[in-house]
């Protein structure tokens, strides 16, 4: 089992830094190819990726961060990360009707 963060965001790659959890990959994009069952996949990913690390077998953790409107797109700190309660959060999703 791996623990991979998946984020280009330097805010966030230095939150995670600070969690007590050891990850084992740190990526800017996720290749799919590379998750194995029982993998731990935390970041922000489309929902259509976080079903197909589902199917294969891992987890996903979304990285929550509460915000306004405006501030969306906007790069974030550590420091506002924290300040704005950011969390991991599991999440289990499925495709329904996939196509192709």
């Amino acid at each position: 089992m791996a623990i991979w963060f998946i984020s280009r965001h330097e805010g966030a790659i230095e939150w995670m830094q600070q969690q007590s959890i050891s990850v084992d990959h740190w990526a800017t994009h996720l290749d799919l190819e590379a998750i194995q069952p029982g993998d731990i996949v935390i970041g922000i990913l489309p929902i259509a990726i976080a079903a197909e690390v589902i199917a294969l077998g891992a987890r996903y953790f979304a990285l929550i961060l509460p915000q306004r409107a405006s501030e969306r797109g906007q790069e974030h700190s550590c420091a506002s990360m924290i300040e704005r309660g950011a969390v991991l959060q599991e999440f289990l999703v499925t495709a329904v009707n996939r196509k192709g």
